[in-house]
């Protein structure tokens, strides 16, 4: 029955891990493979120093504490318990090696691996004899061979107290070839075997220079080391922190076990305006983590390159491989807008100014027609197209442009040359109702911006006729009644019926135009 029971125990441990925990995250983030292997061996004492209270109570701390063992999946735990075999007069211990879990560390399931350890497993030690080998095979069924994931480092790690796998129970060319197995490149894959030795390694009756053995012939890669515990490298014997004999508390076999999961630091920076993923700071990742680094520039700005020991310098998502502690900067620039060439003209070109003048703009520009004396400013002509009144103009630049501004000269009145002489001032009511029909019917459309200009050209010289000889003033003026009636009641309509009397006065442009034409075409009688 007592040979059950570690089978049993597996099965519960198990089942309770997977419900409990849920599902482990995805084997991609893993870069660490770690199996621990407990020794479970009646030389494990419970007291006067309870060496079987060390491992539980310090793997236990080093699962809820992600400083050791991070919470980040990037770590999968293995735990196997080794111990019995020998059978034959009185004994009869029997299992070997029972495995409990293999499981990816996350933040949603290292409590629950931590009360497994801390209950389950500490109330089920095997006893019976030290079979390492045992353990070892177990440890590469579970993350060596096939199950060694690709980019992650495959650590076995030993715990014992010494004679494991002693000649007066077990030969140790048995472990020596459990190691053999473990480490070859084909079907082992095992990169580092290390060793934490407990309680009286050294000085106790079942020592018997076993921390030597395990540095000289279990360890890998050799050759293997004693080392303190602030010295950790591949292939060592942690031993207790005065180096005499093995390790005495719970807190020294966390530390222990810590130090076989190396941190390093990514700190992520910016020169410019912008942001990072991850954020900009100090990240902690375990050794051989690819992190995903993307660089997003703030609006108006652009990603020109990483610093720093990434993937691809030049791409604003890539990769960086953590072998050691680095800072990586994503690097980024003012945006450069292109601009297009705007050719700026006045016509005539005494006639006045236009400010800004020709050059390289884009967007909305704002272009101010001033005249010179003599000279009133009338439209613009914009890429060929005569009709915009609008002074000060604002263009939205978006390529290659040319800017007229069209003046005439003036007598005054604001371009109304005769009514100005007629009514004796060009701020006269009449006056400026004239002026609104020209701005607001005329020299927005092809037809009346033509006659518009036309006037300018024919009308200064009669303007100073009429100006010279006050008489004929009340008879244009009533001339003017009718032009300035009709502007009037222009003026006051609703938006649609300017829209048609535009409209009919286009029409009745175009009609004059084609009798005109085809009055020409007739022939001439006698």
């Amino acid at each position: 029955m007592k040979a059950l029971l570690p089978i049993l125990a597996l099965i519960l441990t198990v089942g309770l891990v997977l419900s409990a925990a849920g599902p482990a995250a995805a084997q991609q983030s893993v870069v660490i493979q770690l199996a621990v292997l407990l020794d479970g061996s009646n030389s494990i004492e419970l007291e006067p120093l309870n060496e079987w209270d060390i491992q539980i109570s310090g793997l236990r701390d080093a699962i809820n504490n992600p400083s050791y063992i991070p919470h980040d999946g990037s770590v999968e735990l293995t735990v196997i318990q080794y111990g019995g075999i020998p059978s034959g007069s009185p004994p009869s211990y029997t299992p070997g090696a029972v495995w409990y879990f293999t499981e990816t560390i996350t933040s949603a399931n290292f409590d629950t691996l931590a009360t497994t350890v801390d209950t389950f497993i500490r109330d089920n030690k095997i006893g019976g004899a030290s079979p390492l080998h045992e353990g070892i095979y177990e440890a590469i069924d579970k993350i060596g061979g096939t199950n060694a994931l690709d980019g992650a480092i495959q650590i076995i790690n030993i715990v014992t107290n010494g004679g494991t796998n002693a000649p007066t129970g077990l030969d140790r060319d048995l472990a020596e070839q459990a190691r053999q197995a473990a480490i070859n490149e084909e079907t082992g894959k095992i990169d580092e075997i290390s060793a934490e030795g407990i309680g009286d390694i050294i000085t106790g009756p079942y020592g018997g220079n076993n921390h030597l053995w395990l540095r000289d012939f279990i360890v890998y890669p050799q050759p293997g080391s004693l080392v303190p515990p602030d010295a950790f490298t591949p292939g060592w014997v942690y031993l207790g922190d005065d180096d005499t004999d093995g390790i005495q508390t719970a807190a020294e076999f966390t530390e222990a076990i810590g130090q076989k999961i190396t941190r390093y630091t990514l700190t992520m920076a910016v020169t410019g305006s912008g942001a990072t993923t991850p954020a900009v700071g100090p990240h902690d990742y375990t050794e051989g983590t690819v992190v995903d680094i993307t660089a997003n520039p703030a609006s108006g700005w652009q990603f020109d390159s990483w610093t720093g020991g990434v993937a691809d310098p030049g791409q604003a998502s890539t990769t960086v491989t953590m072998d050691s502690n680095k800072t990586v900067t994503a690097n980024f620039s003012e945006e450069t807008q292109p601009t297009y060439q705007v050719d700026v003209s006045s016509n005539p070109t005494g006639g006045g100014t236009v400010d800004p003048g020709s050059g390289q703009y884009v967007g909305n520009t704002v272009f101010t027609a001033t005249e010179n004396p003599g000279y009133t400013f009338v439209n613009w002509t914009i890429n060929d197209v005569t009709g915009q009144t609008d002074n000060p103009l604002t263009l939205d630049i978006q390529a290659a442009t040319t800017v007229e501004a069209n003046f005439s000269e003036s007598g005054g009145g604001g371009g109304c040359f005769i009514a100005t002489a007629a009514y004796g001032s060009y701020l006269d009511s009449h006056v400026e109702t004239l002026r609104d029909f020209r701005d607001s019917y005329m020299v927005n459309n092809p037809v009346g911006s033509a006659l518009v200009s036309a006037y300018y050209k024919l009308s200064p010289p009669v303007a100073d006729f009429i100006d010279a000889q006050p008489a004929l003033k009340p008879i244009v003026r009533a001339g003017l009644m009718p032009a300035v009636a009709m502007s009037t009641v222009a003026l006051n309509t609703t938006s649609a019926e300017k829209i048609a009397i535009v409209g009919s006065l286009a029409l009745i442009s175009i009609l004059l135009i084609m009798w005109r034409r085809q009055r020409s075409r007739s022939p001439h009688t006698s």
